[in-house]
């Protein structure tokens, strides 16, 4: 069974800039320096089964995954699952409000298979890895992008 592991993350950005930014498929490429390639598959705009496509590196391996999303309320959450790829992943966001700056949750859960499954500790040391270092450039991308708009 998967273990659902969670990180936390404030932005110092209005909910909706948050949101928007992170529901967008094609940003993650910004943000996630693992995704090689992800958008939707679907008909836009997204909402719940939508499905999508991401390419993403891991231990030297490109690896394609598709998947539908499973939950969408704008401004508050949006979560999804893969159907397809060695790693089965459910997973999803939180947003919360805290003054003008909002409390990002990630949650996910991660199951090798396969070959993968021989690794599962070291999947799971890295997705946790992966998954803080994306929250980090997350954040400073759109602090940054709120600072420089702030100052036109």
């Amino acid at each position: 069974m998967a273990e659902t592991e969670q990180a936390h993350i404030v932005i110092d950005c209005p909910i909706e800039t948050v949101y928007n930014f992170v529901a967008e498929p094609g940003n993650f490429r910004q943000w996630q320096p693992f995704v090689v390639e992800a958008d939707l598959t679907s008909a836009r705009p997204m909402r719940v089964g939508s499905s999508y496509r991401y390419i993403f590196e891991s231990m030297g391996r490109r690896i394609e995954t598709t998947g539908r999303i499973t939950e969408l309320e704008p401004n508050r959450k949006y979560s999804f699952a893969s159907d397809s790829g060695p790693f089965p992943i459910r997973g999803g966001y939180l947003f919360e409000p805290i003054d003008q700056y909002t409390l990002l949750t990630v949650m996910g859960e991660v199951e090798p298979s396969g070959f993968f499954k021989t690794t599962k500790m070291l999947i799971s040391h890295l997705f946790k890895k992966q998954v803080e270092t994306s929250l980090g450039t997350l954040r400073r991308l759109l602090e940054a992008r709120a600072k420089k708009q702030i100052s036109h």
